[in-house]
């Protein structure tokens, strides 16, 4: 639904204009502006960059998107008029948060800058072992409207207002 890159074989035709005209695009690029013998020396940390950018941050952003529509297909019955994820609202705003802190401490641990940082590992290890678990807890937190009534679940816990 949200995910069209998931789709099929839209991924093939997207990883297709990537390596076809992306790829040289941004080498020519970064050739002109540093230089081609400088690009010739750090093309591995080139190549990384782009792969953050290029690959990295659409597929994790894609498969983020992906785990919300599961989560909601398997949450749906089929019979509500309108059913939003996330009964508590912070969990929702920590959960995209914590992404957010994913998506920024995987740059510098990819430029190979950050890798002995404590303040970029911190918030890396942080994330991927909180992130994982706050959608574990969280997964059936949900408010429901349908014919029935109103009914919000949070923790188990089934609150229903006709």
């Amino acid at each position: 639904m949200i995910d069209p890159l998931f789709e099929e074989y839209e991924i093939f035709f997207y990883l297709f204009i990537q390596f076809a005209f992306v790829i040289p695009v941004w080498f020519l690029g970064t050739g002109v502006r540093n230089g081609f013998r400088n690009l010739k020396q750090r093309l591995w940390y080139h190549t990384r960059i782009f792969f953050y950018f290029a690959l990295f941050i659409p597929f994790s952003m894609g498969g983020f998107m992906w785990l919300f529509d599961s989560q909601e297909n398997a949450l749906s019955h089929g019979d509500e008029l309108y059913m939003m994820l996330y009964a508590n609202d912070s969990f929702m705003w920590l959960i995209v948060i914590l992404f957010i802190v994913f998506i920024l401490s995987v740059a510098p641990l990819l430029s190979g800058e950050g890798i002995k940082q404590k303040r970029v590992l911190i918030p890396f290890f942080t994330s991927l072992l909180m992130l994982p678990l706050l959608i574990f807890i969280s997964w059936d937190h949900v408010r429901v409207i349908d014919h029935d009534g109103v009914s919000i679940v949070s923790f188990g816990e089934r609150q229903e207002a006709t």
